[in-house]
C-alpha cells in the first residue's frame, strides 16, 4: 500500500482497530457457533435414536430459550409397549433433567446417554430397562438451560458469560420460590405441608419447566448437575437435625412420610458409587449439605408432592472430552437404573364412575403415626394424589403401611377403603380402582 501524505498515514490506527473487532466479532462468533454445534450435537443423539425407535420413543420441543438464538428445549420421551397406547392408559411419568446450569455439561451427557441405553437395553431385552419402561414413562430433559451452553464462556459486550445462568442473567435452579411464609400456612411443623409456594418463576426457562411438570403431574424427579459428587433430597431451603443419642427429631423423617423411602434410594446410590471406586461420593439432606432458595427440586417436591433427587454426577464443571464424558456416565449407569426403581414403590389405580367413564379427582392416603413422640397431637400422615384428567388413572411412590384411601368429590358419594401395601407382590406396584357412585344430593 503506498501513503500519498500525512492524512492517509494517519489512517492505519483506525484501520487497525476496525480489523481488530471485525477478528474479536469474529471469535466470539466462532466461540458461540461452537456452542450451537454442542447442543445440536446433543439433540442429535436423541433425535436419531427416536427416529430409529418410533414404537417406544418420541421428540418434542417444551419451549425455546430466551435471548438471542431462541434455542429449543427438547424432550425425548421413553416408554415400552407402545408409546401411543401409554397416552391412554396414562402410565406414571418420570422427569429427569440436565444441564439446568449451562455450563455444567457433564449433566446433559449423563441425560443423552441414559436415553440411548434405555432404548437400546429394550430393544435387547434387558429385563430390568423392559420392565421399567412397560410400566413408566421416562421423560428425559438434556438441556433446560441452552442459551447457557451454548454461550459459556464467550465474550459478549466485554463480559465473558458465565453458562451457569440464563439470557437474562438468572440461576434457574434459584428461580422455583418458596413456602407460603404466613404462619398459619402448613409448614414442617404440621405434616400436611404441601400448598401453594410464592415468588419465583422470572425465568422463561424456569416457567416452561413449570408448566411441563403441573401437566404432566411426574411422580419423580432427578435433576443432574456437576460440581460435586453426591446425591442431595429436598429440601434444599432447611438445615435438619438428626435424631440421635441426644433426643433431637429428625423433622424429615418424621413430618415427611416418603422420606425414609427416598433415604434408602438415595443410600444405595450413594454405596453403588463408592463400590464404583467413588470413596468421596456421598448422599445428605437439603440444606445440610449448603442452604439455598428457589431449587426446583423442592418446589417439586413441596408443591407438587413429587419425590425428587438432585444428582451432583462430577466435580468438573464446563465442557469435557467425549471419553471423559462416558467414564462418568459408566460410574453413574447402573446407580440411576436403580434409582428409577422406586417408581415400582407406588400404589395405582384407576377413578370411574359406576358407567367406567373416567374422573378427576383427589385422592388422599392416611395412615397412623410409626412413632407418635415425633407428632405430638398428631396420630396420622397425610399424602394425596391426583387422577388424571383424560384417563382417571392416578399414581403415587408411597411407603409400606396399611392406608386409607379417601375421595370427596361434588357430585359423588364419599368413598374410603383401607389398602395394604405392598400387597401380595411386594415387588410390583399395588393397583386399587375406586369407583364412585353419584350422589342424589347434587
Amino acid at each position: 500500500m503506498r501513503f500519498h501524505n500525512n492524512r492517509d498515514f494517519k489512517q492505519i490506527p483506525r484501520i487497525l482497530l476496525i480489523i481488530l473487532l471485525f477478528l474479536l466479532i469474529l471469535s466470539c462468533d466462532i466461540e458461540r457457533r461452537e456452542g450451537e454445534l454442542y447442543l445440536d450435537t446433543l439433540h442429535s443423539v436423541i433425535e436419531t435414536a427416536a427416529a430409529l425407535h418410533p414404537d417406544i420413543a418420541k421428540v418434542d420441543s417444551i419451549g425455546t430459550a430466551a435471548g438471542k438464538g431462541s434455542y429449543p428445549i427438547k424432550r425425548i420421551i421413553i416408554t415400552g409397549s407402545n408409546l401411543k397406547k401409554s397416552v391412554v392408559t396414562a402410565k406414571p411419568r418420570v422427569l429427569i433433567t440436565g444441564a439446568v446450569h449451562g455450563n455444567e455439561q457433564v449433566s446433559a451427557e449423563i441425560a443423552v446417554r441414559l436415553a440411548e441405553y434405555l432404548i437400546e437395553q429394550y430393544q435387547a431385552g434387558n429385563t430390568v430397562i423392559t420392565v421399567l419402561l412397560d410400566d413408566c414413562e421416562i421423560h428425559i430433559v438434556p438441556v433446560v438451560n441452552p442459551w447457557g451452553l451454548v454461550n459459556d464462556r464467550v465474550k459478549i459486550n466485554e463480559v465473558v458469560t458465565d453458562g451457569r445462568y440464563t439470557a437474562a442473567g438468572i440461576d434457574i435452579n434459584r428461580d422455583f420460590g418458596l413456602p407460603d411464609p404466613d404462619p398459619s400456612a402448613p409448614s414442617l411443623s404440621n405434616p400436611d405441608w404441601f400448598h401453594p409456594w410464592y415468588g419465583g418463576f422470572a425465568a422463561k426457562e424456569s416457567r416452561i419447566l413449570r408448566d411441563l411438570c403441573e401437566s404432566e403431574r411426574y411422580i419423580l424427579s432427578i435433576q443432574g448437575h456437576t460440581g460435586a459428587e453426591n446425591i442431595n433430597l429436598p429440601m434444599d431451603y432447611l438445615e435438619y437435625v438428626d435424631a440421635g443419642e441426644d433426643g433431637n427429631i429428625d423433622y424429615l423423617d418424621t413430618y415427611i412420610p416418603i422420606y425414609p423411602l427416598m433415604e434408602k434410594f438415595a443410600k444405595n446410590y450413594e454405596a453403588s458409587l463408592q463400590s464404583a471406586g467413588l470413596d468421596d461420593f456421598y448422599y445428605i439432606e437439603g440444606g445440610d449439605w449448603y442452604i439455598i432458595a428457589g431449587s426446583f427440586t423442592d418446589w417439586h417436591f413441596g408443591a407438587l408432592g413429587a419425590p425428587g433427587y438432585t444428582i451432583e454426577y462430577d466435580t468438573v464443571q464446563d465442557r469435557v472430552s467425549e471419553e471423559y464424558a462416558e467414564s462418568v456416565w459408566q460410574e453413574h449407569k447402573d446407580a440411576l437404573i436403580d434409582l428409577l426403581g422406586i417408581t415400582s414403590n407406588r400404589i395405582s389405580g384407576r377413578v370411574t364412575d359406576i358407567d367406567g367413564n373416567s374422573v378427576i379427582a383427589l385422592l388422599t392416603f392416611q395412615r397412623s403415626a410409626s412413632d407418635s413422640r415425633y407428632l405430638g397431637e398428631r396420630t396420622e400422615i397425610t399424602l394425596s394424589a391426583h387422577s388424571d384428567e383424560v384417563s382417571g388413572y392416578y399414581h403415587i411412590i408411597i411407603p409400606d403401611g396399611n392406608w386409607e384411601i379417601s375421595v370427596n368429590e361434588i357430585g359423588y358419594e364419599p368413598y374410603n377403603i383401607t389398602v395394604n401395601h405392598p400387597g401380595d407382590e411386594p415387588d410390583e406396584p399395588t393397583e386399587q380402582n375406586i369407583q364412585l357412585s353419584s350422589s342424589s344430593k347434587y
